[in-house]
């Protein structure tokens, strides 16, 4: 409503209420972008269902109203403030790229990703695309997204910008910069217990990732992806040498009950070890089933 106009007398009288105004802008007719017409309008709101704004604003929404949020593609929602505070972290990532691609800086590009991973974005740089297209200029701002000439604004990236990123960053700078901004906002946490565990990643065309948390406060420690042709027992004693185990107890499934992935806790790193034993290892297991049978206590 424009308020040099209206008064919204008929609008308070059907139950309305003014939320706040515009910013100024119109859609300027010859191109994609707004133009400040300092005469800004007055938005109006009424619920259609009693009680929306409560229900909207709860955990879980009605069970009605779930199917129009799991159809509804995730947008970005983080404030500058919070990308700033990842870009912080991730500007120490090498630049792998010419200077002419450099409009989206590899931190930004990172952050990015980061950010739509929190989202839920996980199928690859088309869905990435379509989530960087939900962008503000201030988001892309902070992101250090530099303006296009011809129009004097930022642009989101395209597929191939985030093909090219994902295919050429060095992983393990990647993976240090996140573990420093972790503990950065969440603060060290002393772990006793840490849990090591391989994954397949969704969509991700068989590629597996063996990754360290804290069984405690859930907290990722690192991650190793297993080499082609190969499987998860060599990449968690990798990840071992890189994850401080010393004085920690390490709980692994009955894959990596090994003699080698003993001796890398215990003896590379100072830590105890917790292994689950199945009947995939027949004589190990029999012989624990025969060691912990209730029998005679032997007076010798």
């Amino acid at each position: 409503m424009d308020p040099q106009l209206y008064q919204g007398t008929c609008y308070k009288a059907s139950g309305w209420t003014p939320l706040a105004e515009t910013a100024g802008f119109a859609r300027c007719a010859g191109g994609d972008y707004y133009q400040a017409h300092n005469c800004p309008k007055v938005l109006w709101v009424k619920e259609l269902a009693k009680g929306a704004r409560q229900k909207l604003r709860s955990a879980v929404l009605p069970e009605s109203w779930q199917v129009v949020e799991a159809s509804t593609a995730p947008r970005c929602r983080a404030s500058p403030d919070q990308i700033k505070s990842l870009m912080g972290s991730l500007e120490g990532v090498s630049e792998f790229r010419r200077q002419q691609a450099l409009r989206y800086p590899v931190a930004g590009m990172l952050a990015l990703i980061a950010i739509a991973t929190f989202a839920g974005v996980v199928h690859g740089q088309r869905d990435l695309a379509a989530f960087a297209r939900t962008l503000s200029q201030a988001q892309m701002r902070a992101l250090k997204f530099r303006c296009v000439p011809r129009s004097r604004q930022r642009e989101a990236p395209g597929e191939t910008t985030f093909m090219r990123v994902l295919a050429g960053v060095d992983a393990a700078q990647v993976e240090r910069a996140l573990l420093l901004w972790q503990e950065q906002m969440l603060g060290v946490v002393e772990e006793e217990i840490i849990a090591v565990d391989g994954k397949k990643l969704r969509h991700g065309q068989g590629v597996e990732i063996v990754s360290a948390f804290g069984v405690k406060s859930g907290r990722w420690m690192g991650s190793v992806c297993t080499a082609a042709k190969s499987n998860e027992i060599p990449a968690a004693r990798e990840l071992l040498g890189k994850v401080d185990v010393r004085g920690k107890t390490v709980v692994f499934d009955a894959l990596h009950t090994q003699h080698e992935t003993a001796r890398a806790v215990v003896f590379e790193g100072g830590g105890d070890y917790v292994f689950t034993v199945k009947g995939n290892q027949q004589g190990l297991n029999d012989e624990l089933v025969r060691l912990l049978a209730e029998q005679p206590f032997s007076p010798s």
